[in-house]
């Protein structure tokens, strides 16, 4: 193969890779935006029905929720890295760091997944230790208090909404009153729907359902954005 066919061949991966990120782009995203509407339709039912005149008080630049441990599918992390590569590969050290806080807070190894951590009795006690513990998202943008890949957040970032006051938020410590914490909203059918949509957009390109917290599901998406996804499948699978 000489070097035009060379150059040729590569451009053509490239585009089939671009064509690939797209669609999966295309799905995730029409997921997470048909589960907004749902989210909010199921909001307003709710808070009609409640009577007491309260009113969504999350806005832009309040960021507390972004403290939270983030569960996600590798098909939201790849489409968040190639969707937003410039905000994606700045985010990757910080990344990298909270992978080491992981295990630091009391994750134990082999309990990254979404399966493995629901059936872990500590799994409740770490996403404690890690909101307390005020790490804010490695997409967070630390001046502005905005995500910096917004338009693609994560359906865990989605689902959530409070109906009191953001210094509630602000205040919350390991002493803090069950009562004297925010109030919210529990995600539910229309949550459950666009999950599975996530799942099976994920299956279908790599081969297994891929879930796991955000700092690893991101650090494998950036540093495989640009491969194939028959090659991220096969290194997915080992």
């Amino acid at each position: 193969m000489n070097r035009h066919q060379r150059r040729a061949e590569d451009a053509l991966r490239k585009e089939r890779i671009a064509r690939a990120n797209a669609e999966l782009q295309r799905d995730i995203l029409g997921a997470s935006r048909a589960f907004d509407t749902a989210f909010q339709a199921e909001i307003a039912d709710e808070l009609a029905r409640d009577g007491q005149g309260r009113a969504v008080t999350c806005s832009a630049g309040c960021a507390h929720c972004c403290n939270q441990a983030v569960f996600m599918s590798f098909g939201e992390a790849r489409a968040i890295a190639t969707r937003y590569p410039a905000a994606a590969k700045a985010a990757l050290p910080e990344f990298e760091r909270q992978l080491v806080l992981q295990r630091e807070l009391g994750l134990p190894q082999g309990q990254r997944t979404l399966e493995a951590a629901d059936k872990d009795p500590e799994r409740e006690a770490f996403l404690a230790r890690w909101f307390l513990a005020k790490i804010p998202c490695a997409l967070l943008d630390k001046k502005t208090q905005r995500c910096t890949v917004y338009e693609a957040r994560p359906l865990g970032c989605r689902a959530l909404a409070v109906v009191t006051p953001p210094a509630k938020c602000e205040a919350v410590t390991a002493e803090t009153p069950v009562e004297e914490r925010p109030v919210g909203f529990e995600q539910k059918e229309a949550y459950e729907l666009a999950r599975g949509q996530h799942m099976a957009a994920t299956h279908r390109r790599f081969g297994r359902v891929l879930m796991g917290l955000m700092p690893q599901m991101m650090q494998w998406a950036i540093n495989h954005s640009d491969e194939s996804y028959d090659r991220a499948r096969a290194e997915a699978q080992r």
